[in-house]
C-alpha cells in the first residue's frame, strides 16, 4: 500500500500541468485569430484598392467621353471622382485642367496642370499647356520657365517655341526672342507661317535699330507670302521699298494748327467685325475743322468722317474693312482746317482683324517618316496646339465625327486623313485644315 503511494508521488499529474497548458493554447489561438483578422483587413484593403482603381478607370473613361463630346461640366465631375478614387494619374489631372480651363476656372486649371507636370515631368505638352495658361494670367516669368521645360523635352515643339519667343519679346529680351524665331524659321514650316515668323523677326530687329537687316528679312517675308500686307507696310515704314512709291501719308502737307485723334480704338486691339464704327476728336487753333478723313491702307484711300452735332470736335466714321482675318491694319486720321491745309497724320492706331478662330498648330513626333513615300514605320504621336489658352480644338479622322481634342494621341495604322479646326469664345472658327498620315508596320524589305 505504501509502495503504491510512493510511486504515485513520482508520476506527473494533469492537475499540475493544466494551467501552463491552457495558457499556451490561448496565446496560439489569439495569435491565429489576430493573423486571420490581419489577413482579412489586408485582403479587404487590397480589394477596395483594386475596386477603387477599377472605378477610377471607369470614371476617367467616362470623363474622356464627355470631354470629347464637349460636355465639360460632366467631364469635370468624372475626372474629379477619378482623381479621388484611384492613385494619381497624370493624364486625369491634365484633362481635369482642360475642363477647368474650358469652364473659365483658370486657377483650378493651373493647379491641375501643375499636378500633371509633377507626375510626368517628361511630358512636353503638359509643360506647354501650363505655360500657356500662366501666360494668359499674365505670369510671364513662370510661363517662360514652363515653355523652356517643354522645349527641353521636345526641341521641335513649334507652338512652345513660338509662344516663348512672343513672351521674351514682351519682356524686352529681344536677342533671345530673335534666336527662337530663327530656330522656328528652320523647322520646315509652311510658307505662310514662315512669313509670319520673318515679320516677327523684323519687328524685333527694328526695335534693335538694325533696319538694313530688318529690310532684308521683310523682303523674304513678302516673297514667301505676297498677301502679307504687314510685311509691305513695314518695308514702306523703313523707307526702302522698291517698285512702289512711299505711302501718300508720308508726303501729306503738315500743319500744327489742326489736329485729330482716334479715341475708340486701343493700340493692338483685336476687332471681330469687318464693319467698324470709329470715333475720334479734332481741334483747330485758328478757324474751324472742316473735314476729317481716315485711312487704313497707308493713305492710298481716305474715308470721310461725319461730325457729331454739326461740329468736328467729335466725329464718327463707318469703315468697311476687307475680309482678311489675321491682317493688321493701321488707322490714321487727318483733319483739314479752314485754310484747306490738312494735318500730317501721326503714328496711327494698329488693330488686328480677328473674325475666325485662332490657328491650330499641328505637331507630329517624329516629324519625318522613316519609310519610303512618307510612310511611318510606327504610329507617330500627334499634338494639336493653339496659342490662345482655353480655346477648344476639334479633330476627326476621315469621315468620322468631330471630337474635342484633349491630349496627344497616336495616329492609326493605314492611310488616314486628319481634319482639325478651332472655335473661339465668340463662335469664330478657323479654317479646317487637313493632313494625310500614313502608318504601316515596317517589313524587312523597307
Amino acid at each position: 500500500m505504501n509502495r503504491v503511494v510512493k510511486d504515485d508521488l513520482h508520476q506527473p499529474t494533469l492537475q499540475g500541468l493544466s494551467p501552463r497548458f491552457n495558457y499556451l493554447h490561448l496565446l496560439a489561438a489569439g495569435a491565429s485569430i489576430l493573423a486571420v483578422i490581419l489577413l482579412i483587413v489586408l485582403f479587404y484593403r487590397a480589394s477596395m484598392a483594386v475596386y477603387g482603381e477599377k472605378r477610377a478607370i471607369e470614371h476617367k473613361k467616362q470623363g474622356e467621353s464627355n470631354y470629347a463630346r464637349g460636355y465639360f461640366e460632366d467631364a469635370q465631375f468624372e475626372f474629379r471622382i477619378s482623381s479621388q478614387l484611384g492613385s494619381p494619374q497624370d493624364k486625369t489631372y491634365f484633362l481635369l485642367g482642360k475642363t477647368d480651363l474650358a469652364l473659365g476656372m483658370r486657377e483650378e486649371a493651373v493647379d491641375s496642370f501643375q499636378m500633371a507636370s509633377e507626375l510626368d515631368p517628361s511630358n512636353a505638352e503638359y509643360h506647354f499647356t501650363l505655360g500657356a495658361t500662366m501666360a494668359a494670367f499674365g505670369d510671364r516669368q513662370k510661363a517662360i520657365g514652363e515653355l523652356e521645360a517643354a522645349l527641353d523635352q521636345y526641341p521641335n515643339y513649334i507652338a512652345a517655341r513660338l509662344l516663348l519667343a512672343q513672351l521674351l519679346s514682351k519682356e524686352d529680351r529681344l536677342k533671345e526672342a530673335v534666336d527662337h524665331y530663327e530656330i522656328l524659321a528652320g523647322l520646315g514650316l509652311s510658307k505662310v507661317r514662315q512669313s509670319e515668323v520673318h515679320v516677327a523677326i523684323a519687328k524685333l530687329l527694328i526695335k534693335q535699330k538694325r533696319r538694313p537687316r530688318a529690310q532684308h528679312v521683310l523682303q523674304t517675308a513678302w516673297y514667301l507670302d505676297r498677301g502679307k500686307r504687314e510685311a509691305w507696310r513695314l518695308i514702306m515704314e523703313i523707307g526702302r521699298g522698291k517698285g512702289r512709291v512711299d505711302e501718300p501719308i508720308r508726303t501729306t502737307e503738315s500743319t500744327s494748327t489742326v489736329t485729330s485723334k482716334i479715341t475708340s480704338l486701343r493700340p493692338d486691339e483685336k476687332v471681330f467685325e469687318k464693319s467698324l464704327e470709329i470715333k475720334g476728336e479734332s481741334s483747330a487753333k485758328f478757324g474751324a475743322v472742316t473735314l476729317v478723313e481716315l485711312t487704313y491702307d497707308g493713305g492710298h484711300s481716305w474715308h470721310n468722317a461725319k461730325p457729331v452735332n454739326g461740329r468736328y470736335d467729335h466725329w464718327v466714321a463707318s469703315i468697311e474693312l476687307p475680309v482678311s482675318d489675321g491682317e493688321r491694319h493701321v488707322f490714321h486720321s487727318r483733319a483739314t482746317g479752314s485754310a484747306g491745309v490738312p494735318e500730317r497724320p501721326g503714328i496711327g492706331v494698329s488693330v488686328l482683324i480677328d473674325n475666325s478662330g485662332p490657328s491650330v498648330i499641328l505637331e507630329i513626333d517624329p516629324s519625318r517618316p522613316s519609310l519610303k513615300d512618307n510612310w511611318y514605320a510606327v504610329p507617330p504621336q500627334v499634338i494639336l496646339s493653339t496659342l490662345e489658352s482655353g480655346v477648344p480644338i476639334f479633330y476627326k479622322w476621315n469621315r468620322g465625327d468631330y471630337q474635342v481634342y484633349g491630349a496627344s494621341f497616336q495616329a492609326p495604322v493605314g492611310r488616314n486623313r486628319l481634319l482639325y479646326f478651332t472655335r473661339d469664345k465668340r463662335g469664330n472658327e478657323s479654317p479646317v485644315r487637313s493632313m494625310i498620315v500614313k502608318v504601316k508596320v515596317a517589313s524587312e524589305n523597307d
